[in-house]
């Protein structure tokens, strides 16, 4: 009797079939089983059955080429096929798999779609025939939609915050994100808008010291006299596409009034200050979204509490760095460094984090800045030095006092 067994499922991503890692599932060491990782197995084991079909293994493995990981399975076999419909003999699982896959089925029931797992519904084009399909499940079904994953992407972001965006900006739904500085929110909604093949207009909300003109627009002379020049938002809400409001926490109170009537039902930009000869309403596009990010807490500076009318417009959404070992393989994955080397910056960014969080330093280590000491070690520096170069510029005082030192001494730590 095998001592574990394991089970995965294969997918399409769009470009080709894979075979990923079900959730909830732990090694022989204890250890979290990435779902985002491909599993290498039996080729013609698992083309000879539909996408969806659920398969068992008694070994997972770890693996690296290059500096991509992944796993390796053992023998494959399908346990969400009857036994009847299996192609041959030599395909039937063991009695063990087939009782350890009832026992996960009912152990997750609570967290998984069911629906999804049973031999019945192991269909390429429908996986849930006969049932009413929700958008969510549109969404998940939808091979342009799929999650990003580290290894297509080089981002990591949980399930639940990406199809939420998703079907937000779907149907129209003003979306705020609010976390940490360089947490990714950004680049998020940049990849959620390169699924659903939309423009991305970026306004940098924290930038605009003249909100009106930036806006709305300005007046400019000419030789005929005065004429009223409109700003390129004005253009870019008449159309369909995302406008992105990136740290709108960082705006001039000035914002709230401009926006307040676009994000409500109204769905107008006025623009007052327009010529007499001008259009002084523009009507906003009804496939135009729009989604914010902001950056809330005493540590940013130039921040604010935003209005909570212009708060109340929004679906807000927390968002937080991305979970160490995701954020290990990210690095791996964009730089192509040694696991040694990527452990030693997110684990070292992890403890300033804390240290941040307790008050004892004024800043945190963004994303922003472990990738910038990943791409110095690609480079050919040494982490220490690496994360010297990258972490300590935030910090006031020397290495032997102030923040700056608290930091210096947690990379000496690594």
């Amino acid at each position: 009797m095998a001592d574990k067994i394991y089970f995965f499922r294969t997918i399409s991503d769009g470009i080709k079939d894979r075979l990923r890692p079900l959730p909830f599932q732990t090694d022989s060491a204890g250890r979290d089983v990435i779902t985002q990782l491909n599993v290498q197995a039996d080729k013609r084991m698992r083309e000879s059955y539909p996408i969806g079909t659920i398969f068992a293994s008694e070994m997972l493995e770890d693996r690296v080429s290059g500096s991509t990981p992944f796993y390796s399975a053992g023998e494959i076999f399908p346990v969400s096929i009857k036994k009847s419909e299996l192609l041959e003999s030599s395909h039937c699982p063991t009695d063990q798999m087939l009782t350890e896959y009832a026992n996960y089925l009912t152990t997750n029931k609570d967290r998984l779609d069911i629906n999804l797992f049973q031999s019945s519904a192991v269909n390429a084009a429908d996986p849930r025939k006969g049932k009413l399909l929700t958008l969510l499940d549109k969404f998940k079904l939808n091979p342009n939609y799929q999650l990003p994953t580290i290894e297509t992407d080089g981002f990591w972001v949980d399930e639940e915050t990406w199809w939420d965006l998703m079907m937000n900006i779907h149907e129209n739904v003003n979306t705020l994100f609010k976390g940490p500085a360089g947490s990714g929110k950004t680049e998020l909604v940049q990849l959620a808008c390169e699924r659903l093949k939309l423009p991305c207009h970026i306004y940098d909300m924290g930038s605009m010291y003249d909100p009106i003109s930036d806006l709305l627009g300005v007046h400019r002379m000419t030789a005929q006299g005065s004429v009223f020049d409109y700003a390129q938002f004005t253009q870019d809400i008449q159309h369909e596409g995302v406008i992105l409001l990136d740290e709108l926490s960082r705006a001039t109170p000035a914002v709230n009034n401009i926006l307040m009537p676009c994000l409500d039902s109204r769905r107008t930009l006025r623009v007052e200050m327009a010529g007499r000869n001008d259009k002084r309403e523009i009507p906003v596009h009804p496939k135009c979204r729009f989604v914010a990010t902001a950056n809330l807490g005493a540590e940013y500076v130039g921040t604010s509490e935003l209005d909570l009318a212009l708060r109340d417009r929004f679906d807000e959404m927390d968002i937080d760095y991305m979970p160490n070992e995701q954020e290990i393989l990210m690095l791996m994955k964009r730089f192509k460094i040694t696991r040694v080397d990527a452990q030693n910056i997110v684990k070292t960014a992890s403890t300033i984090r804390s240290i941040a969080r307790k008050g004892e330093i004024e800043f945190s280590i963004t994303t922003r800045e472990t990738i910038r000491a990943a791409k110095k070690v690609q480079e050919g520096w040494s982490a220490t030095v690496a994360m010297k170069r990258a972490f300590l510029p935030r910090y006031e005082g020397t290495i032997s006092e102030g923040s700056r030192a608290i930091v210096w001494n947690t990379i000496l730590q690594k």
